[in-house]
């Protein structure tokens, strides 16, 4: 979209979801207009899937840098990540309703050290995090589960960066893996200098 000059993106309630993905830029909320989401799931509540892995990645939301807010939306069978965030420096999510994530089974590739020969390779987490700049992910009143594959939350941190993780009052359930990939809901990576 032309316009950049909004700070709040509401997406509206539907029988279907807003397909292909949305960008969020630094210092912008995105809100679903019923309230809360977690708490009394109906049909038609915001939704939002990315079913292509061509547009936004294939991930439901997109962030780019940060701070950045996600709220009360339920995001659906995405293709990659429900969120994937790249050096954002603060992600808040809350009241999210997140399912059927990666359904792509698509991975991230990352080398842990200069010398190593081989990266190591994670699958695309419900909310996805790559970052050499310090900040923190706040996670409340969420709801990760059914995923495909990847874990609930993925933060893979590089260099110097120093993040903090805030989880409150979230429920993970019937996450899946594959092959080697344990299924915790929670995976932190340091790489570097961390």
């Amino acid at each position: 979209e032309a316009d950049t000059t909004w700070d709040t993106l509401i997406v509206l309630s539907s029988p279907k979801p807003l397909d292909g993905g949305i960008t969020m830029r630094p210092r912008t909320t995105l809100k679903g207009e019923k309230t809360p989401i977690v708490k009394s799931l109906a049909i038609n509540q915001p939704t939002i899937t990315n079913t292509s892995a061509i547009s936004n990645g294939g991930n439901g939301v997109f962030v780019i840098d940060g701070p950045v807010a996600i709220e009360n939306i339920h995001i659906k069978d995405t293709w990659s990540a429900a969120i994937r965030c790249d050096n954002t420096e603060e992600l808040y999510v809350k009241e999210v309703f997140i399912t059927g994530y990666n359904k792509g089974e698509l991975f991230d590739t990352v080398t842990i050290t200069p010398s190593s020969s081989l990266p190591t390779i994670y699958p695309m987490a419900a909310i996805h995090s790559t970052s050499h700049r310090d900040g923190w992910i706040e996670i409340a009143d969420t709801h990760i589960q059914d995923n495909h594959t990847g874990h609930a939350l993925l933060d893979i941190a590089s260099g110097a960066a120093k993040r903090t993780l805030k989880i409150n009052h979230c429920k993970f359930k019937n996450l899946r893996s594959v092959d080697d990939f344990n299924n915790t809901a929670i995976k932190v990576v340091s790489i570097g200098d961390t």
